[in-house]
């Protein structure tokens, strides 16, 4: 294993303890290697040369800070022997927004809203400020959430982080959480990207072309397996009384359908109310009510759309480029952006969202890049790798 002094990279990976202190920097390693997901939690892989410092400070729930965008909590440590006698530390986590995963919804929330609205509402009842304290994550607040959609929401018992990452996937949105060392906060976080396409005249555009000669090699593929785009959702009600409402409005061939079981989504609100005894003395009372149909088809609506969003076209484009092109990460493009890729000869003109960053820093410095949309006409995914 060749080990690396990582400050001829110009890069720090800095430790900081569950209480945002900081603790440690780590400034050799033979591999490192994270992502960041447009739809999802991203992760990481760490493999530095063993000794005792470092694996104190690499505690299970601590966290790496790369920069501003890229943060990870510890979740696992391993101690490797090689053949040759050396040692290592491997260390793997995911990006902070994991954390989300440690907490379900406890009471049922219906509610039709901006989508950023509804995800504040799910943190601060289980997260931020919840009726049993015991569930109370210290430092996690609420930071500037882009604008999104508005949707018919209802769940309980739903795992915390599971429901963002639906949300997101359904608004376009992603959420994640931004390490604030200064002011020792955790903030959830959320941004839609930039359109950098050649459709738009505002900002200079993100064009990926051989004509351009910032495309080495190419691959495309084309398949419809696990294509679905009509679901019919079930909801509460047994037999010829269950409710159910079709999402997709695709027919003939072109019809692809698929069932959804919503039983959980109750057509019962919860509600809260102050009674009055005979002594003066109050008490809560829960009570329910039915959720208004049309209320209610828009909120399998939302679980169907959810589902659709899982069985997309399998298409893929693969491209490589050279760090040398003529287009720079994190000046022209970023996660989220979306960018147009061309390839003439193939008649493929294609407007597309970056929605996977993968940095690798062992030898040589490399990028990994995974484009994806749910345009069904065009390309559901692209993947480009970059080599230095």
């Amino acid at each position: 294993i060749i080990f690396l002094n990582i400050w001829g990279f110009n890069m720090d990976i800095k430790v900081f303890n569950t209480k945002l202190d900081l603790i440690g920097i780590i400034d050799i390693f033979s591999s490192f290697r994270y992502k960041q997901k447009f739809y999802d939690i991203g992760e990481f892989e760490l493999h530095i040369p063993f000794n005792i410092g470092d694996l104190e400070i690499l505690q299970k729930d601590n966290i790496i800070y790369v920069n501003e965008q890229n943060s990870f909590i510890v979740d696992t440590r391993q101690i490797k022997l090689n053949q040759d006698g050396s040692e290592y530390i491997q260390v793997n986590g995911k990006s902070l927004l994991n954390i989300l995963n440690r907490r379900i919804i406890y009471n049922q929330i219906v509610e039709k809203n901006n989508a950023n609205e509804v995800v504040k509402r799910i943190v601060n009842e289980n997260v931020i400020a919840p009726k049993n304290i015991k569930r109370k994550i210290e430092n996690i607040a609420i930071g500037e959430l882009a604008d999104t959609l508005n949707i018919d929401y209802q769940n309980r018992y739903g795992n915390v982080l599971d429901e963002i990452i639906g949300i997101s996937k359904t608004t376009d949105v992603s959420f994640y959480i931004l390490l604030d060392h200064i002011n020792k906060k955790l903030l959830l976080k959320s941004f839609s990207g930039t359109d950098r396409t050649i459709n738009q005249n505002i900002i200079s555009p993100c064009v990926f072309s051989r004509d351009y000669e910032n495309v080495e090699e190419q691959e495309y593929v084309d398949s419809l397996n696990n294509y679905k785009n009509v679901t019919l959702v079930a909801g509460s009600g047994e037999g010829i009384n269950r409710k159910v409402f079709e999402v997709g409005e695709h027919e003939g061939l072109n019809r692809y359908e698929l069932y959804t079981d919503a039983r959980d989504l109750s057509d019962k609100e919860q509600k809260t109310r102050i009674v009055t005894n005979e002594d003066g003395s109050e008490y809560e009372e829960n009570y329910e009510v039915d959720i208004p149909i049309e209320t209610y088809n828009k909120i399998l609506e939302q679980r169907g759309k959810e589902k659709l969003r899982e069985c997309t076209e399998v298409e893929t484009f693969e491209s490589k480029i050279s760090l040398l092109s003529n287009l720079e990460y994190g000046k022209d493009f970023r996660l989220g952006d979306t960018v147009t890729v061309i390839n003439k000869k193939w008649n493929l003109v294609l407007d597309t969202k970056i929605t996977e960053i993968e940095e690798v820093w062992e030898s040589t410095k490399s990028l990994s890049i995974t484009f994806g949309n749910n345009i069904p006409t065009l390309l559901d995914k692209i993947k480009m790798k970059v080599r230095g």
